[in-house]
């Protein structure tokens, strides 16, 4: 059954969050984050044109032979990979970076149901996969442990 395409708003994708029990923040009015232990990922809805999974990773480059381990991470992925485009992220203390990873796709014509749910689930399983690897490929840079 195909449905015809919808806008795709706050309403939509809190519902779509709250169906799958993923506790979530409202960060915004078009933001939403879901926070685990290695990953904050936030969706967001960009003036109804654009919807957008971000995960940034929470593990630490802290030093130049780190850093070259994101950096090589980084270019495989997005020479390797059609989805996500992953990039550096600064962080606050100076010489620390770490990672983030996003999928986006054009809404401004709306989505049908399964152009929505499969966006969504494909979306969060290419930055989620491309994370957790680069997590087992740099348990160095890890910087939480692991819960029971």
């Amino acid at each position: 059954m195909t449905t015809l395409p919808t806008p795709v708003d706050f309403d939509r994708v809190r519902a779509l969050l709250t169906e799958h029990c993923w506790s979530h923040d409202v960060l915004s009015l078009n933001t939403w984050s879901v926070t685990t232990q290695d990953v904050v990922y936030t969706w967001t809805v960009k003036n109804g044109e654009i919807l957008r999974l971000t995960g940034r990773w929470r593990g630490v480059a802290a030093d130049a032979e780190s850093l070259r381990l994101l950096q090589n991470a980084i270019l495989r992925c997005n020479c390797e990979r059609v989805a996500p485009k992953a990039y550096l992220v600064p962080l606050k203390e100076e010489g620390h970076y770490s990672l983030a990873a996003e999928v986006a796709v054009l809404i401004d014509s709306g989505l049908t149901e399964e152009q929505f749910y499969g966006f969504c689930e494909n979306s969060y399983t290419a930055v989620m996969g491309f994370l957790m690897e680069v997590e087992m490929r740099f348990p160095n840079l890890v910087t939480w442990k692991e819960s029971a």
